[in-house]
């Protein structure tokens, strides 16, 4: 019953989020939703009509099953039959480019709606990935109602199998779940850390059923129609891939809640008076011509001579942070130079400091970053000027693998000791913030005996924990890498803020950045360029950075109820470690 309770509150609270999104621009919103839905359908189409010109071209005359086209015109209708597969076929990608960019004005209708001052690069796109995710839901639900109306008229046995067949495996997956008071067996701990692979197989199970229920007939004997039996293989192989994303997106979610939470369901006032104030002094401190004046000078350039230089204000996705791009170069040139020029207001001056600490440690190239030019300050605000390639932001449609592609390049950087030493309090390393006086609030948040015991083990054990995490390799994270963070510099990017950036073990930076989906394969990939991974793995390794973050942050947040649910994924942990390790096997609680 908790497994259904739990898979229940998560559409409950899946379909809340989404109705914020429809509330800020219910036009787009609906319009992204049928799109994708009407796309699912056309691609069917699209391969439904090859097989039957197919059929067509290879029968000696026309099949009764194709009765609107004359025997005497059967190429007129191959080659009508041919351009109507390819017309459902541009049809489907006109549909999925269109929904793409309806998401965006959706996505930055909300943001305006709920973050009146300007919302920074990182939760925009989290915003964005949320919102597509919940459109592919409702897409996914969509498009099994039409589907289920069309069987309806073609197949209504297959109808009447899958809904149950969905019930039954929702029923077995609660049923194997079911908690019988003596912790979770090897199949419960699959089923939970792989429900991905096992998703899967419940998808393959089902999709075989539907095929005997389509298949039946035919052994029979019964006079049925060839072309009705490959659609319904077709309508029910996209059902249950529906259905299948469906469950995953909702999980993938559901991982996220915390963050979802805080982006749609909290309120943002209008600028203050003091913001206000900020804004004016900005516009006061740099009139018009102002900052290209200053950057002229530190370009070596003159700001007289014709076409030589000139300035674009661009949009920043941090607030409290302005920008413009400086150009250089004769007018009409095809690729000027071009550089960015960053104002910072006092009260996120600290931001450039922390940036410039950073840059004196490491060249900015090996991270991705760019180049400093120069560093000044105009009344109370800090100004720098730092080389912005192309100046443009990556395509969305490519940005979530250029993302694992930075990262990656990132993360492949071994940060000197002395980083460590740049750190601010607020983000201190790991270790030091994994405490007995941290955790003491999970006693208030553990309901029973066994919760109990996981807090008592943890405690018991926070040594051990620290040695292992201060053994972990460390990273470099920079929560503002985003796709208006970054601009293309002809094949390559650069990862233009770096203000925030903090040391992390490896396992929790992936966590930070979402990507614990593919964790080992990414780590296999990452010691190809990194040495010291060479003999690191993910699980009973690396893995306990991500789930000591995800404790951390419930806790920060005041979550204390969620982060005794990460509870058990560490006593895993030291159960496999300390199995392994008879140094510290009287460690265990």
């Amino acid at each position: 019953m908790q497994f259904l309770h739990s898979t229940l509150a998560s559409f409950v609270w899946a379909y809340s989020v989404f109705r914020q999104f429809f509330s800020a621009s219910p036009g787009r919103t609906a319009f992204v939703v049928w799109s994708t839905a009407t796309a699912d359908v056309a691609r069917i189409l699209a391969l439904l009509l090859p097989l039957k010109i197919i059929i067509l071209a290879s029968h000696p005359g026309v099949p009764a099953y194709l009765p609107f086209i004359p025997p005497a015109h059967k190429n007129a209708g191959i080659a009508l039959l041919t351009l109507g597969a390819l017309l459902f076929y541009t049809f489907t990608v006109y549909l999925n480019h269109t929904a793409e960019r309806a998401s965006g004005r959706a996505v930055t209708a909300l943001a305006r709606r709920l973050y009146p001052s300007g919302l920074d690069a990182g939760r925009l796109f989290q915003l964005q990935k949320t919102f597509v995710d919940l459109c592919k839901i409702a897409a996914a639900l969509l498009f099994i109602l039409l589907a289920g109306a069309l069987l309806f008229l073609a197949n209504p046995s297959l109808l009447l199998f899958l809904p149950l067949a969905a019930l039954l495996a929702l029923g077995v997956t609660a049923l194997l779940l079911k908690d019988r008071g003596t912790g979770r067996s090897p199949l419960q701990v699959w089923i939970v850390s792989k429900h991905r692979e096992y998703v899967n197989v419940i998808a393959t199970v089902v999709f075989f059923g539907g095929f005997l229920v389509i298949l039946v007939p035919y052994v029979r004997g019964a006079e049925s129609n060839v072309i009705i039996g490959v659609l319904s293989i077709l309508v029910a192989r996209q059902v249950i891939m529906s259905m299948d994303h469906i469950a995953r997106d909702v999980i993938s979610l559901r991982s996220r809640q915390e963050v979802i939470d805080r982006l749609v369901f909290s309120s943002q006032e209008p600028l203050d008076n003091s913001q206000k104030i900020w804004v004016t002094r900005i516009f006061d401190a740099f009139p018009r011509g102002r900052v290209l004046e200053l950057a002229a000078q530190y370009l070596g350039q003159t700001a007289s001579a014709p076409g030589a230089i000139e300035s674009i204000w661009t949009d920043s996705p941090s607030p409290g942070i302005y920008a413009l791009d400086i150009l250089v170069g004769p007018r009409g040139e095809r690729r000027p130079n071009r550089f960015r020029v960053y104002i910072y207001t006092p009260a996120q001056a600290k931001r450039a400091d922390h940036q410039s600490q950073l840059f004196d440690l490491v060249a900015p190239g090996a991270i991705c970053a760019p180049s400093i030019i120069a560093s000044f300050e105009v009344d109370q605000f800090r100004c720098l000027i730092c080389g912005a390639g192309d100046g443009i932001p990556p395509d969305a449609k490519n940005w979530a693998n250029l993302r694992s592609s930075l990262l990656e390049r990132i993360w492949s950087y071994v940060p000197p000791s002395a980083c460590a030493d740049c750190s601010p309090s607020s983000q201190a390393l790991l270790p030091s913030r994994v405490s007995a006086d941290f955790i003491q609030p999970l006693r208030l948040a553990a309901t029973n005996s066994r919760e109990m015991s996981y807090v008592d083990a943890l405690s018991a054990n926070l040594e051990f924990i620290n040695e292992q995490l201060d053994s972990q390799p460390l990273v470099l994270h920079n929560p503002d890498l985003a796709r208006l963070a970054v601009a293309t510099d002809g094949p390559s990017h650069l990862v233009m803020l770096w203000g925030r950036w903090s040391l992390q073990p490896l396992g929790a930076a992936i966590f930070i950045s979402g990507l614990m989906e593919g964790a080992p394969a990414r780590l296999e990939s990452l010691k190809k360029l990194r040495p010291d991974l060479a003999h690191r793995r993910w699980m009973g390794d690396l893995q306990l950075s991500a789930l000591c973050i995800k404790l951390g942050l419930h806790i920060q947040l005041g979550e204390f109820r969620s982060g005794v649910t990460t509870l058990p994924g560490i006593m895993n942990f030291l159960d496999t470690t300390l199995r392994n390790s008879s140094e510290h096997a009287h460690l265990r609680a």
